[in-house]
């Protein structure tokens, strides 16, 4: 068992998704949003544990298997999206505003 600091990405959407609440974002809106509904839960956030979530080891102890690999991946493939998203936000807006300053 480990507790909510210790978990790693896909654990932390896995904990948020049985709660029914949203999976996106990195890790530290996932912990915010968990330690949020923990609290909600009248449960100590700092204390709770989590099942199953010394998986960590899994690649050490060779259990790590093609579908964690696959759902790791896919993780990282939407953290990256969605940086790149804001990221191009980010850019038409400054080009924007150069464009109200030249004027």
């Amino acid at each position: 068992m480990s507790k909510l600091c210790g978990l790693n990405v896909v654990k932390l959407r896995e904990e948020l998704q049985k709660r029914s609440l949203v999976t996106s974002g990195n890790k530290e809106v996932l912990v915010a949003r968990l330690k949020e509904a923990l609290i909600d839960e009248g449960k100590n956030p700092n204390e709770f544990k989590f099942d199953g979530a010394d998986d960590d080891n899994e690649i050490s102890t060779g259990t790590f298997t093609t579908a964690k690999m696959m759902e790791l991946l896919l993780s990282m493939s939407t953290e990256i999206k969605q940086q790149s998203e804001r990221q191009t936000e980010e850019l038409k807006q400054i080009k924007e505003q150069s464009e109200q300053q030249s004027e």
